[in-house]
């Protein structure tokens, strides 16, 4: 068993996992290839158009005179086994939590959330075979590539153009849940 640091609130908690045997592709007894790395990438993309999120994240910072956009990818499940393969299959470095649980919550649920270049990765990864989330994550990709989200200005600042254009694709975003 390993354990991997997990949020619950404000308080950091260890997950504990049983060993799963890491996904490897699969050979016929002929040598042919039965299951592929595309076919385990289009898998995924199936459970993230199902379970998974694509988001701007903007966050208002006191005493600063502009927010921070942020992209995220967040995938949901009831599941550790699933959540592990998820991340094991498409391997970019990610957070796992455990969501808070509540009165409606029958099981407990974690949640693999990657952040800014980790996004962009599976977003690429997973973008030819998604169906439901495919909008969100050209839009996603085109606020990655237009927006300079990874821009340090220095002392003159962002310009106010690029400002406008990460909020008007933050709108673009939320009108698409």
């Amino acid at each position: 068993m390993n354990a991997s640091p997990a949020v619950v609130g404000n308080a950091c908690l260890p997950i504990v996992h049983k060993k799963v045997k890491s996904w490897k592709p699969r050979n016929t007894s002929d040598g042919n290839t039965l299951i592929t790395s595309d076919h385990m990438h289009a898998y995924c993309a199936g459970l993230f158009d199902g379970d998974g999120c694509i988001y701007i994240s903007r966050t208002h910072t006191k005493g600063r005179k502009n927010p921070t956009y942020r992209l995220c990818v967040n995938f949901a499940q009831s599941c550790t086994v699933t959540v592990n393969r998820f991340r094991d299959v498409l391997g970019v470095s990610s957070y796992l939590y455990e969501v808070e649980r509540t009165t409606q919550h029958n099981r407990q649920a974690y949640s693999l959330r990657y952040d800014g270049k980790c996004a962009v990765e599976v977003i690429e990864i997973m973008r030819p075979y998604l169906l439901r989330k495919s909008a969100e994550a050209d839009l996603a990709l085109q606020f990655w590539l237009t927006c300079s989200v990874s821009l340090h200005p220095g002392p003159k600042g962002t310009p106010p153009e690029i400002w406008a254009k990460r909020e008007a694709l933050y709108r673009k975003m939320r009108a698409l849940k």
